[in-house]
């Protein structure tokens, strides 16, 4: 068993944690995806006509991760009240299936780009580049469709244990 003391020391650490893992996704959102994705528009024509969508599609995607943070945290200061066997923490475990479910959206948008943006004119690639960014960015995005759904499965699976924990709580509380 670990103390109270070492226990809230945990999730103080945890917390510090997730807050600089918070502060690092607003650096990418603001800083990284859009500068990589201009820098990368100049050299491949194909992410040069989604680079727009791209650039939003990051940006929430990150955004998606951030919500996710956020709900963890919160469920750490619920585990921190001694409180996470009750029906308050329901609405964060929802809010993360959520954000599994809306980036793995995204993931497939990112993954259809090239598919939507309008084509390019053999003549604007340039002689000798061959461009499979289209091929990388189906693949790319599938797998992500894939880790997204499959996250929000074991989040969902995670919800229904915490249901019945809670239930089997409120079942010893009358009892006792």
């Amino acid at each position: 068993m670990t103390t109270p003391m070492l226990r809230r020391a945990l999730i103080i650490a945890l917390e510090v944690g997730l807050a600089l893992a918070l502060l690092t996704c607003v650096f990418f959102q603001a800083v990284v995806v859009p500068t990589a994705l201009a820098d990368e528009a100049l050299v491949d024509p194909v992410v040069a006509r989604a680079q727009g969508a791209l650039t939003i599609i990051g940006i929430l995607s990150i955004a998606c991760f951030e919500a996710v943070l956020i709900a963890t945290g919160m469920l750490l200061r619920h585990t921190w009240n001694d409180s996470i066997f009750s029906q308050r923490p329901f609405i964060w475990v929802d809010v993360t299936i959520g954000a599994c479910l809306l980036a793995a959206g995204l993931s497939v948008a990112a993954a259809l780009t090239d598919i939507v943006a309008p084509s390019i004119e053999a003549s604007a690639i340039p002689d000798g580049m061959e461009t499979s960014t289209g091929t990388a960015l189906l693949l790319v995005g599938m797998a992500g469709t894939a880790v997204c759904i499959a996250g929000a499965l074991v989040v969902a699976v995670m919800r229904d244990l915490l249901k019945r924990a809670v239930t089997i709580r409120q079942e010893l509380d009358e009892v006792i």
